[in-house]
């Protein structure tokens, strides 16, 4: 695991990817989004996803 890059992905596309895991073992689409919903707090309530901190904008306002 040591020869691994850690990749940097956005928010929107870990809700797409795990939209896209859990839609096809869903009946409707309501169900999906409290799936996904759940999901994501789950994985942010535990810290398993880190987040950075976006930096200020150069230059001022």
């Amino acid at each position: 695991m040591s020869g691994r890059k850690p990749r940097q992905s956005t928010l929107g596309e870990l809700i797409v990817a795990v939209t896209d895991e859990v839609d096809p073992l869903m009946k409707n689409s309501a169900s999906t989004s409290i799936v996904v919903s759940l999901i994501l707090q789950d994985l942010f309530a535990r810290r398993r996803v880190r987040l950075r901190k976006r930096l200020p904008p150069r230059g001022g306002w």
